[in-house]
């Protein structure tokens, strides 16, 4: 091929240009070449900012210094109408979601990712872990002090701890080693308690308050004294203590600024601060039973009471809106197209999906008998359970549509499912804890742990042991 060896033109008067001496020598085709040869064609200036390039033969002038001034000048104009729009449409979204406040805060950044450091894991109460066990037993736990009452859920927190309410004639909180269960320290929790009384299982049903550790290491768990205890993860030691006025049965839950909500059996609910103990606000409301609240990231609490699902206000309580159906055994948990309930509409249980906005109806999936609370999947799958006598179903649904994926037909309890980081299913079957594959309800593995009829939800730990409390006063823990 022919390409010409051209000279840089050192000046050229105003528009008139001299001749270009043009040498054409013969080559061989090199690959990408002639590319290379197009870019530097443009060398070619003169004194005014003109360019030069050669197209056929010609010199030919290109004003392109303006050109990509004006390029350049409609590349910002239209950066900046994309960053103006797409800050006008979230602005408008949260404004549309009736919240105070645009800024999105993650209620889950205190507390390092994989700790299930509250009873359904974050504040969402997805009941959603990091770890996956391969089914062998590994320890069990059996309190140092007489017990013979309900064994709460488990709580991990970032110092690999687990911490765990047992209940009897007194109650205890206890920090155990993670690898060899061996207790670290016992406090008493129901000091402020009145005479003695014994919890059985069958009184509590499956309802006890479970810890729940914040980023600094502070236990925080509820007693059936009434009171709210502040405990010191590492030494045991009470740092304060709150009189909620009634006995504290559904586990609190943090907020990212380390406020710690919860409710009790009168109906009062609270937002208490984490460092203090002092109450930032309360409200009382019909229906008593309070279960675990879920905290948004976008400054709003969700409290399921036997009057119905209420949306708060997280900085002052007051009431944003009110779902009037009952939630009987349920828990809110947050998804990003709502707030998803069970609820107990007579002999009938159903599934819900409310709007987060507006406390609507999304949808509707008829589960047959009472079902137990959610567990939220990180592909959108909602999970319940639901049982009555030795029938029940486990349920998997599409988030969005309420629509059923699957269903497991041996699922007994009134406990939530718990899910792994590999998206498997631990279920409390008695005497078993079985696992699912949580994409087709496939049977993976099931291990025989003599369980009696009372159990807690699994907690799934960041190194994948799950801790399963029991209705004796022991803690399991499974590999």
């Amino acid at each position: 091929m022919l390409f010409p060896r051209c000279e840089r033109i050192a000046a050229l008067g105003g528009a008139q240009l001299k001749p270009l001496r043009l040498q054409f020598v013969q080559t061989r085709a090199v690959p990408g070449f002639m590319d290379w040869y197009r870019k530097c064609s443009f060398g070619l200036d003169n004194a005014n900012g003109g360019k030069y390039r050669m197209e056929e033969g010609r010199l030919v002038k290109y004003q392109v210094f303006q050109r990509l001034v004006s390029v350049k000048r409609h590349a910002i104009a239209t950066s900046l109408l994309l960053c103006t729009a797409v800050a006008l449409g979230f602005y408008l979204r949260e404004y549309s979601m009736g919240f105070q406040s645009i800024h999105i805060r993650d209620s889950h950044s205190h507390v390092s990712a994989g700790h299930w450091y509250v009873w359904r894991a974050d504040g969402h109460n997805t009941g959603r872990g990091k770890g996956m066990a391969v089914g062998c037993k590994r320890w069990e736990h059996i309190p140092g002090y007489p017990s013979s009452g309900v064994c709460s859920a488990a709580v991990v927190g970032s110092s690999g701890l687990a911490y765990v309410a047992v209940r009897g004639t007194s109650d205890y909180l206890y920090a155990l080693d993670p690898s060899s269960g061996r207790e670290r320290w016992a406090t008493q929790i129901d000091q402020f308690k009145q005479g003695t009384h014994r919890h059985n299982a069958a009184e509590l049903d499956f309802c006890v308050s479970s810890p729940a550790v914040a980023a600094d290491g502070t236990v925080y768990v509820g007693s059936d004294d009434g009171h709210l205890y502040a405990i010191n993860g590492t030494t045991g030691r009470i740092d304060w203590t709150f009189d909620s006025g009634a006995e504290i049965i559904g586990s609190p839950n943090l907020d990212f600024d380390g406020t710690v909500y919860f409710g009790n059996q009168a109906g009062w609910l609270y937002a208490v601060d984490g460092k203090s103990g002092h109450c930032r606000w309360s409200r009382q409301v019909k229906g008593g039973l309070p279960a675990t609240p879920a905290v948004s990231s976008y400054g709003v609490v969700y409290f399921a009471t036997s009057g119905g699902l209420l949306a708060l206000d997280a900085t002052t309580g007051n009431v944003l809106w009110r779902f009037p159906r009952p939630a009987g055994r349920s828990f809110p948990v947050i998804c990003e197209d709502g707030v998803v309930i069970t609820c107990c509409d007579g002999p009938e249980g159903n599934v819900v999906l409310v709007d987060g906005r507006s406390g609507k109806i999304r949808w509707t999936f008829s589960a047959g008998f009472e079902p137990t609370g959610p567990a939220l999947a990180r592909d959108g799958l909602v999970y319940v359970g639901t049982s009555h006598g030795q029938v029940g179903k486990l349920y998997a649904l599409e988030a969005m549509t309420g629509k059923e994926k699957w269903r497991f037909d041996r699922f007994v309890g009134n406990y939530p499912p718990s899910i792994a980081g590999n998206g498997d299913l631990y279920i409390t079957v008695p005497p078993k804890l079985i696992a699912l594959d949580g994409r087709t309800g496939r049977l993976k593995w099931r291990l025989d742990l003599q369980l009696p009829t009372h159990v807690s939800s699994p907690t799934i730990g960041p190194d994948g042991t799950v801790y399963i409390g029991t209705g004796d006063g022991r803690l399991i823990a499974v590999r």
